[in-house]
């Protein structure tokens, strides 16, 4: 459809979608994968440790950053999990941030369990709400 191809494209110019740090939302080719892989892939063992061979991945990749249109719905629930994976791999800050990595490794130190999940739902106040 309409939306699915141009969706990583900003006024008919490519905009990438890999390796790009996150603006004040997640990305629309983002949300479809989230929503793919909620929908088909919870049930399935292994989902984010097997992993389909760079020869199919990276031409994917290369389409989905020029623009062009991928049918998640058409591939292998593990390359759509390594969408995932990629996407936030090669994001240039972590999801967790930089800012905030010394709070996270402090709060990892606490050893009374009920302690430390109010600790981390304190720093995951700070954090910004796209990432």
């Amino acid at each position: 459809d309409r939306e699915t191809e141009t969706e990583t494209k900003v006024m008919g110019k490519e905009k990438k979608v890999f390796g790009v740090a996150l603006a004040n939302e997640v990305p629309p080719f983002l949300q479809r994968i989230l929503k793919h892989l909620d929908k088909h892939a919870m049930d399935v063992e292994g989902i984010f440790r097997i992993q389909p061979s760079e020869k199919i991945i990276n031409p994917l990749i290369k389409k989905i950053d020029q623009g062009k249109k991928v049918e998640i719905e058409k591939q292998d629930i593990h390359i759509v999990a390594t969408f995932l994976k990629r996407f936030i791999r090669e994001l240039p800050e972590p999801l967790l941030t930089y800012e905030f990595y010394d709070m996270f490794l402090a709060t990892a130190a606490i050893n009374d369990d009920s302690a430390k999940e109010l600790q981390i739902k304190k720093v995951i106040q700070y954090i910004p709400s796209v990432n």
